[in-house]
């Protein structure tokens, strides 16, 4: 998914545009050979042997294969604590026909809150189904609740596990104000107010002990769980889902259950049956094996790389990616570095992805990058270093 507009002016002054990078730190390129490809197959050829017409039928419902959802609530029970019940859950096919789905579901007449810096499609999703926007400044702890307040927002889209682009991960007590704000504790909310908790990013936390999800702390049934399969068996498996409280589940199936479910049936089926089977657990698992050194290459690369004192790495842990920020540079002048530095680095072949490409409003203290790391080949781990060095080195001569 390409979310950066720097894309194609960095393709202009590159030297190297259309061939492969050294590395790609914008998260456009899927990291290769990672796909536990037969596993998958043997699940395939089981589920072509062994499933009825009926079962196949039944994946094409409205909210998906109850198979799957029941695959999918055991999974979030054992992995994020979440008492879940599979009629809770929708299946469709990846995050965005999802968020068209939660728009008529909780009302178009509603201020739908995204996270500032966050995901510049997303306010694109939300605008093309015809919902006002209002941008919610984050700070080291998550969404700010008073701006929540000032800005009339009626449903957050927010990630309070690892927030995309700054990383962070918001501590329990602003989780608490959160779900608080939702309630509309102390004012008069209308009873309307919804969180969605886009759980980015949840599988691959590498250090500390995980903070339980919104929706395991909610007791008023205000907050829509929403996560996708796409980190984990690649972009190619358009396979996302929302856990709903029961009083929008009810709603779904009496206003919206005339939809059929966007995935197909036979993806539904061999899905449910990997993760009955222990595969995709084993498969997470030696993913975040797998990227937990490849993020220490580059962390330890980085460390030893001349610019090292220039540097600061923030969120390191929190998921597969990490801000990394240049000190030491005027905040009136941090675009206009982070676009120095992206040119120089992509005519070495390093795309970056500055902070300022996710930002709808307001500018960053520094310059800083979105350092996606999933892609990196982890034996050019010190020549990446060594180019962002140089890159930061001509930056600061300009």
């Amino acid at each position: 998914m390409n979310f950066f507009g720097s894309g194609d002016a960095v393709c202009g002054t590159n030297a190297v545009c259309g061939t492969e990078w050294l590395a790609d730190f914008t998260g456009t390129t899927a990291p290769e050979g990672l796909f536990p490809y037969a596993a998958w197959a043997r699940t395939l050829r089981r589920v072509l042997a062994d499933e009825s017409e009926r079962t196949v039928l039944q994946a094409a419902g409205s909210q998906g294969s109850p198979r799957l959802r029941a695959a999918i609530a055991a999974h979030l029970r054992g992995f994020r604590g979440m008492e879940v019940h599979p009629d809770q859950i929708v299946v469709g096919s990846g995050a965005q026909s999802l968020y068209g789905l939660l728009v008529q579901l909780l009302g178009r007449g509603l201020v739908y809150g995204v996270e500032n810096p966050g995901y510049p499609r997303l306010v694109r999703i939300y605008r093309s189904n015809d919902v006002r926007v209002a941008m919610v400044p984050v700070d080291d702890a998550g969404p700010m609740p008073a701006a929540l307040t000032a800005a009339g927002v009626d449903v957050l889209h927010c990630m309070p596990s690892h927030q995309f682009p700054l990383g962070t991960t918001t501590p329990v007590r602003r989780r608490q104000e959160l779900l608080a704000w939702a309630r509309g504790d102390g004012q008069d909310a209308g009873g309307r107010r919804y969180l969605i908790e886009d759980d980015f990013d949840c599988e691959f936390r590498m250090t500390g002990r995980p903070v339980p999800p919104l929706a395991a702390l909610d007791g008023a049934e205000r907050v829509v769980y929403a996560n996708t399969f796409t980190k984990t068996l690649g972009a190619a498996f358009r396979i996302g889902y929302v856990v709903l409280p029961w009083e929008l589940a009810a709603r779904f199936r009496d206003q919206l259950g005339f939809y059929a479910c966007t995935v197909g049936a036979l993806e539904q089926l061999t899905l449910a049956r990997f993760m009955e089977s222990g595969d995709y657990e084993r498969h997470v698992n030696r993913q975040r094996t797998y990227f937990r050194r490849l993020q220490n290459a580059l962390v330890e690369a980085l460390g030893a790389s001349e610019a090292a004192e220039r540097l600061r790495l923030r969120n390191v842990g929190a998921g597969l990616h990490f801000l990394m920020e240049v000190q030491g540079v005027p905040a009136a002048d941090a675009r206009v570095c982070e676009r120095a530095m992206v040119e120089c680095a992509a005519a070495r072949g390093v795309r970056l992805a500055p902070l300022s490409d996710y930002r709808t409003e307001g500018a960053s203290d520094a310059p800083a990058f979105v350092m996606s790391f999933a892609s990196l080949a982890e034996e050019r781990a010190p020549e990446v270093a060594a180019v962002i060095a140089t890159a930061m080195r001509e930056m600061l001569s300009r």
